[in-house]
C-alpha cells in the first residue's frame, strides 16, 4: 500500500511516464510533484525542494535512462533514502510501482579552517553530520573537542587527505579574513582549488568582496561557482538562517556528482 503523502521524483523528459504514474495513484494519495528546475545547482535555493522530500511519508522515482542521468533525481532519491522514507520505484515498461530498498551512498567530508573560526565551522559541520548524514574526517566530537585532522603535521595531513579523496571525499575549506591573513593557510587553500578543483569546495564565512587583497585572495574568488559558496552571515550570528546550509549541501552533492565517485544512481 502506498503512503498517503508521496514525493514523485522524475526527469522532465519522463512526462509520459509521469502521467501514467499519477493516473494510477489511488485517490487517497497526495502527490508532491515539483516544477522544472531551470537553474544549475550552483544557483539553486533548495529549501522548498528539501522540505518537500523530507515532509513526504514516502518517495517514488521513475526508473528510466533520463532519470538515471539526472543530478536532481539522484539527489532527491539519496536524500529520501538517508532519511528513511518508504521507497518505491516505478518502471515505465511494466507501469507498476514496486517497493525499493537500498542503502544511501556515503558522503565523506574533510575540512580545514582557521582556529579563530572554530565556533562557526563547528555549527556548519554539526548540521551536515547530524541533520544531513555526512561523515567527517575532521570535526567536533561528542564533547565538542576538536578532532585533529587540521592540526596534523603537514606530511601526515596530506597523506590522510589523499586517502580521503581516494574514497570520494570532498575537501571543504572555510575561508575568512582570519584564514587569508595566515600565509600558510592561504597558500594551502590556493593550492587545493588549483590542483584539485573537482574535489575541493570553498565556503566563505566572510564576504569575498570585503577581503580581496593580494593575488592569492583574488585567485580564490575565481573558483567556479559550483566549487564555491558564500554564507550570508556567520553561522554563530543570531540572524543566520540555518537552511542556508542546505544550499551548501546541494553544492557538495553537485561536486560529488560531477566527480562521479562511484555510481550515483545505482
Amino acid at each position: 500500500m502506498l503512503p498517503t503523502k508521496l514525493f514523485i521524483s522524475h526527469s522532465y523528459a519522463d512526462k509520459d511516464a509521469l502521467a501514467v504514474l499519477t493516473a494510477a495513484l489511488p485517490d487517497y494519495v497526495e502527490a508532491i510533484i515539483f516544477e522544472p528546475i531551470v537553474v544549475p545547482p550552483s544557483d539553486y535555493v533548495s529549501e522548498k525542494l528539501i522540505r518537500g522530500v523530507l515532509g513526504a511519508e514516502g518517495f517514488i522515482f521513475i526508473d528510466s535512462s533520463a532519470s538515471r542521468a539526472s543530478f536532481w533525481t539522484a539527489f532527491e532519491r539519496d536524500l529520501a533514502e538517508r532519511n528513511q522514507k518508504r521507497m518505491f520505484r516505478f518502471d515505465p515498461a511494466t507501469r507498476r510501482p514496486a517497493s525499493h530498498a537500498q542503502k544511501p551512498r556515503q558522503l565523506f567530508l574533510a575540512h580545514r579552517y582557521h582556529p579563530a573560526d572554530a565556533d562557526d565551522v563547528s555549527r556548519v559541520m554539526r548540521w551536515l553530520i547530524d541533520q544531513r548524514s555526512f561523515e567527517a574526517f575532521d570535526g567536533p566530537d561528542q564533547d565538542g573537542a576538536q578532532i585533529t585532522f587540521s592540526q596534523q603535521e603537514a606530511q601526515r595531513r596530506d597523506s590522510i587527505l589523499f586517502s580521503a579523496r581516494t574514497l570520494g571525499a570532498i575537501y571543504l575549506l572555510f575561508l575568512s579574513i582570519n584564514l587569508l591573513k595566515d600565509d600558510r593557510l592561504r597558500t594551502h587553500a590556493v593550492e587545493q582549488v588549483t590542483l584539485h578543483p573537482r574535489s575541493t569546495m570553498i565556503c566563505w564565512l566572510d564576504r569575498p568582496d570585503d577581503l580581496l587583497q593580494g593575488d592569492a585572495a583574488r585567485q580564490l574568488t575565481h573558483v567556479p561557482k559550483d566549487g564555491s559558496y558564500t554564507l550570508s552571515d556567520r553561522p554563530t550570528d543570531p540572524s543566520f538562517n540555518v537552511h542556508e546550509l542546505d544550499d551548501l549541501m546541494v553544492r557538495l552533492y553537485w561536486l560529488l556528482h560531477q566527480g562521479r565517485f562511484g555510481d550515483w544512481f545505482r
